[in-house]
C-alpha cells in the first residue's frame, strides 16, 4: 500500500528560456511498508523548467536531518529527465527493517548542475517511511461474548467489572473496533465503551463511560480502562476468539477518585 501526498505544489513556472530550473514536484510523500511485506517502492516527481533534445541527470543529495537509517532505504543519487520532456522520477524504496508506526524520515535535496548554467530549487522533498498493518473491513465485527477470566475488583459492588455479556463490535476507524458494555453489569449496569485500536498485531485498549456518571468524587474523576504490562495480541487470519488484558481503575484521571491502584482483569471475547 503506498501514498503519495503532495502538501505544498512548487510554483516554478514551466517555460523555455536560457536558465534551466531543476524542483521536485512534492514536497512530501508517504511510504506504507506493510506487516508482512519486504519493502514499499513510491515515486518523487523531479522536474525541469526547460525542455532540451538530450537527456539530463540532476544529482540528489540525502540531508543528515533525515532519521532514516541506511537501512531503511534504497534511492539514487540522481535522477534523469528524458530528452524532450519536463518531468523525470525518482524511485524510493522503503524498507521493513525496524520500522515502526510511527516511521522515520528522509528529507532529499536537489544538487545544481543540470545543463550548463542550470540551478536546482532549494525546496526539499521529505519522505516519510512507516509500518502499516491494514485491517480488512470486515475482521472482528459483529456480536461477541464477553467472559470475564481474571481480575478482582478493589470493591464488591463492581464485582465482576464486565462478568459475562454479549456486545456488538462495530467498525469506528480503518484500524479501530468500538463496543458499548455493562460495567459492573449485577449491580451498577454503567453505560460504558471500549474502543480497540489494532496497531500491528497488538490491541491498544480504550474504555470509557459514555453516560452517568459512577466514581468516588461525586463525578469529577471517572473510573476507566486502559493498556496493562500483558501485551493482548491478534492475528488477522483469525477473529474467532481473542484474549484481552487490561488495567482497570487504569491509574491517576481515571480511577474513579477512588484512589486505589489499577488492577487486571482478562477477558475473552468469542464470536457467535
Amino acid at each position: 500500500m503506498l501514498f503519495l501526498n503532495s502538501c505544498e505544489e512548487s510554483q516554478s513556472p514551466i517555460y523555455d528560456g536560457e536558465q534551466t530550473l531543476a524542483y521536485f514536484g512534492s514536497s512530501s510523500s508517504r511510504v506504507e511498508v506493510e506487516l508482512n511485506a519486504t519493502s514499499t517502492t513510491i515515486t518523487i516527481p523531479v522536474n525541469a523548467s526547460t525542455l532540451s533534445d538530450v537527456d539530463r541527470t540532476v544529482s540528489v543529495t540525502v540531508l543528515e536531518s533525515s532519521t532514516a537509517a541506511a537501512n531503511q532505504y534504497e534511492v539514487a543519487n540522481s535522477v534523469t529527465i528524458p530528452a524532450g520532456s519536463y518531468f523525470g522520477s525518482l524511485d524510493l524504496t522503503g524498507f521493513i527493517t525496524d520500522l515502526t508506526t510511527t516511521g522515520v524520515s528522509l528529507t532529499l535535496q536537489l544538487e545544481d548542475g543540470i545543463d550548463d548554467g542550470g540551478v536546482a530549487s532549494p525546496n526539499t522533498h521529505t519522505a516519510t517511511i512507516a509500518l502499516v498493518c491494514p485491517i480488512p473491513e470486515t475482521y472482528f465485527t459483529g456480536t461477541y461474548l464477553i467472559e470475564q477470566q481474571s481480575g478482582v475488583a478493589p470493591f464488591a459492588s463492581v464485582q465482576p467489572a464486565f462478568g459475562t455479556q454479549l456486545v456488538d463490535v462495530v467498525v469506528s476507524g480503518p484500524t479501530s473496533r468500538t463496543f458499548d458494555f455493562l460495567y459492573a453489569p449485577l449491580n451498577f449496569q454503567s453505560d460504558f465503551a471500549m474502543t480497540l485500536i489494532l496497531a500491528c498485531e497488538e490491541f491498544q485498549v480504550f474504555g470509557d463511560i459514555q453516560s452517568g456518571s459512577l466514581s468516588c468524587d461525586g463525578g469529577a474523576t471517572q473510573i476507566g480502562q486502559r493498556n496493562s504490562s500483558n501485551v493482548s495480541t491478534y492475528s488477522t487470519t483469525d477473529d474467532s476468539s481473542f484474549s484481552i488484558f487490561f488495567n482497570d481503575f487504569a491509574g491517576p484521571g481515571l480511577d474513579g477518585g477512588c484512589g486505589v491502584n489499577p488492577y487486571e482483569i482478562e477477558i475473552t471475547m468469542t464470536k457467535q
